[in-house]
């Protein structure tokens, strides 16, 4: 951590405005290496899986198992997006990208949502067609290859679990999702095998379209308000500004802005005024709120002006 110098006087602070920036460097709480090692290693298994989909789909005339490959089809474009994502976040800051490039995670996820809306429309145009004449199905076929897609998607998803950025987040919903459609489908193929219900692999193949719409509509949500730089979702402006004037010393908080650079790093800048007997010790107390706002919040960037007054802005 790397803190402006303080004024020269021991007992006194410059009068003027003293703009004091700490500058920490973003750590991540996920070794990138591992995440880079596990997408490596889904992308593989999810084009196998797409693969033996596509066969099986053509095969058995299954419109339900053919829209479960294009769903994997978008996991391989997903998980693509994704490590190229995390390879370029790996990349140091530079002096053109002073952040690194974190944001490529944001563009990858608003890709990966924008597509999968295409999919599901699609999706949802061909189901419907079949909906009026349904063809025959084999449904052995059907349910021997969704049995293999379904194993293959919860081993591609237990692999990219649990990892907090919105990218990874974004393709581990992809292949959760058609996790969940290939139970659907070997449900399918058990039903046509027995009964002879036909109707029921384009009804099938509506239910994997919503699904595909529900998941890709959050994540372009969370993109969209990452790149409008809401203020994230688990924070409030008001309460970090109450938690920063309980510090001691804190007369005022102002101006203040909290953003996010990409899902897993935030920022926040602010103005505070001090009182008389905190302004000698001014270096403390920005180390207080800065220490403070990492470890209660995350926020790894933070600016933070000292001004002698408000300067015409209204408190946080």
């Amino acid at each position: 951590m790397r803190i402006a110098p303080e004024s020269n006087h021991k007992n006194s602070i410059n009068p003027r405005p003293l703009l004091v920036t700490v500058l920490m460097a973003h750590h991540s709480t996920e070794d990138e290496q591992t995440i880079s090692k596990g997408l490596r290693l889904a992308i593989i298994l999810s084009v196998a899986t797409f693969a033996v989909e596509v066969a099986g789909g053509v095969i058995s005339n299954s419109l339900a198992l053919l829209s479960d490959s294009g769903h994997v089809f978008l996991d391989v474009f997903a998980l693509a997006l994704s490590y190229y994502a995390v390879r370029l976040a790996m990349r140091p800051a530079t002096d053109e990208a002073t952040f690194g490039l974190h944001r490529a995670e944001v563009l990858a996820s608003l890709a990966n949502g924008l597509s999968l809306i295409v999919v599901a429309a699609l999706i949802f145009y061909f189901a419907y067609g079949r909906l009026q004449s349904p063809p025959q199905i084999q449904g052995v076929v059907m349910l021997s290859v969704a049995v293999i897609g379904l194993f293959a998607n919860l081993f591609v998803a237990w692999r990219i679990r649990g990892f907090t950025s919105l990218n990874v987040r974004s393709a581990y919903l992809h292949v959760l999702g058609d996790a969940f459609s290939s139970v659907a489908v070997v449900g399918g193929g058990i039903a046509i095998e027995l009964g002879q219900v036909y109707w029921i692999d384009p009804m099938l193949s509506f239910m994997i379209a919503a699904l595909i719409a529900v998941g890709s509509l959050r994540i372009l949500v969370e993109s969209v308000d990452i790149l409008l730089e809401k203020v994230p979702r688990h924070m409030a402006p008001e309460h970090l500004a109450q938690e920063i004037r309980e510090i001691g010393g804190v007369k005022e908080v102002h101006d203040m802005h909290v953003w996010s650079i990409c899902s897993n790093c935030h920022a926040m800048s602010a103005h505070i005024v001090l009182d008389e007997e905190a302004k000698p010790r001014s270096a403390s107390v920005l180390r207080m709120i800065t220490e403070h706002l990492k470890k209660e919040h995350g926020i790894e960037h933070t600016t933070i002006q000292i001004e002698e007054e408000n300067c015409g802005h209204e408190n946080a």
